[in-house]
């Protein structure tokens, strides 16, 4: 339940952070598109997240499918995430302390999910 927990924290933390960071970026003058991949990718992966965890543990403990699908593709978007965070980092669109901290948030959340989806359960 721990795991979950912060899990959970960390989505909205997350999704928090890049709806902000978007707002910011825009009025730099970011191309529309990739504003919004940021904002679509930061945001789904609390979506995910969210998804996984309306799943009982009685439904995962009998079949985890659903489950590691939703933290499977909640993954696929952290990743993503990643990848955009740091080409606005290199094209100097986050300033070196905002890159930091999208970036620690981001690998800890990549952590949880794997630790989570390896074992297939939320302990």
């Amino acid at each position: 339940m721990m795991k979950q927990t912060i899990l959970k924290d960390k989505g909205f933390d997350i999704a928090l952070i890049v709806i902000n960071t978007h707002e910011e970026i825009v009025n730099k003058g970011l191309d529309y598109k990739i504003a919004q991949r940021f904002l679509n990718f930061g945001t789904n992966i609390k979506v995910w997240i969210d998804d996984a965890d309306k799943i009982s543990y009685e439904e995962v403990s009998k079949n985890d499918s659903e489950f590691l699908k939703s933290l499977s593709i909640a993954r696929k978007y952290t990743l993503e995430t990643k990848i955009i965070i740091k080409n606005l980092y290199e094209t100097k669109y986050l300033d070196n302390e905002l890159n930091k901290k999208l970036t620690k948030l981001v690998d800890y959340i990549l952590e949880l999910l794997a630790e989570i989806i390896d074992k297939g359960r939320y302990e």
